[in-house]
């Protein structure tokens, strides 16, 4: 049995890095990350984690690091690890800021504030999006820029600050516009069409949702035309259309279980449940909120559960 024999501490650390190198690479280049495969990466999950964390205590290994943190962010957020996520991204911000990487710093730091939007944490969701937007206008990075202008603008709309939602949703709109980005006009639309749901000017929102879920269907973001499909049962809802509002949350539950968007399945349980009430079937909404209520119970979402709890108290009102 041969072994290998490391003499003085430099050595050993050479030896150590090289390990979390190679590990890094393997994980970099893995088609599972690429694909997001849910199955893969639930089972490596905690592996990639434990890499990870090396990683962030080797500052020359950064640029390995920085873009298997970027390419692991969309799983951990659909798949509702967002506590693990958020100290991961604090760690990684932190090492960007020693590097000098102001690029990765601003993407990072939009992870960042759309974890604590989840979460439910918004003091720091409005702090670190006007970080995002201070870093972006550093570099001239105008496609991050309008990605915290609309998001920030649709956390707004919680708040009922709807005037400055509007303003940074169509400063981003026309950003985006320029930019030629799917990506970004498509989100942005859609968070139009939720503020004009809530001031219930329904038709502008009908067209802004129809634009946004169009474009991801062209360019086949299932995950997003998921959220685009919520918000368009939402809106049939409040337009007393609750046909239409569960054939297309029949669509969004498949579409969640397709791309294992575990987060987004309480809230297609907790809209059907809205549209079963709307039509005063309570047997039938209560069951879904109930199972809206299970998911919520086991997650840091906790607007989500109180919207919940809202609904059961409306069915045995």
């Amino acid at each position: 049995m041969t072994s290998l024999r490391l003499d003085g501490e430099e050595k050993r650390q050479s030896f150590f890095q090289g390990c979390v190198e190679r590990m890094l690479l393997y994980w970099r280049d893995h088609q599972a990350l690429a694909s997001i495969d849910i199955v893969v990466l639930d089972r490596e999950r905690q592996r990639i984690l434990k890499n990870i964390a090396l990683g962030l205590e080797l500052q020359p290994l950064w640029p390995l690091v920085k873009p298997l943190v970027i390419a692991f962010a969309p799983y951990m957020e659909r798949r509702g690890h967002w506590d693990a996520w958020h100290s991961v991204l604090e760690q990684a911000i932190r090492m960007a800021q020693r590097a000098g990487d102001i690029e990765s710093e601003t993407t990072l730091t939009a992870f960042l504030a759309r974890v604590c939007q989840r979460m439910s944490r918004y003091d720091e969701v409005v702090r670190y999006y006007r970080r995002v937007i201070r870093l972006a206008k550093v570099t001239g990075n105008r496609f991050e820029e309008a990605r915290a202008c609309s998001n920030l603008g649709y956390y707004y709309i919680d708040g009922g600050r709807w005037w400055r939602s509007e303003v940074l949703s169509c400063h981003a709109l026309v950003i985006f516009e320029e930019l030629e980005s799917d990506h970004g006009r498509a989100h942005t639309h859609n968070h139009l069409g939720v503020l004009y749901t809530r001031e219930r000017q329904f038709h502008l929102a009908d067209n802004h949702l129809r634009i946004a879920c169009e474009i991801w269907i062209r360019i086949h973001d299932q995950h997003s035309l998921l959220r685009g499909y919520l918000n368009r049962s939402l809106l049939y809802i409040d337009m007393e259309k609750p046909r239409e509002a569960q054939r297309i949350l029949t669509e969004s539950l498949l579409l969640a279980e397709n791309t294992g968007d575990n987060a987004e399945i309480g809230t297609i349980q907790n809209n059907i449940g809205l549209a079963f009430i709307s039509t005063s079937q309570y047997p039938e909404a209560l069951e879904h909120l109930r199972i809206a209520e299970k998911i919520f119970l086991t997650s840091q979402n906790s607007r989500m559960r109180a919207r919940v709890y809202q609904n059961i108290g409306l069915v045995h009102l």
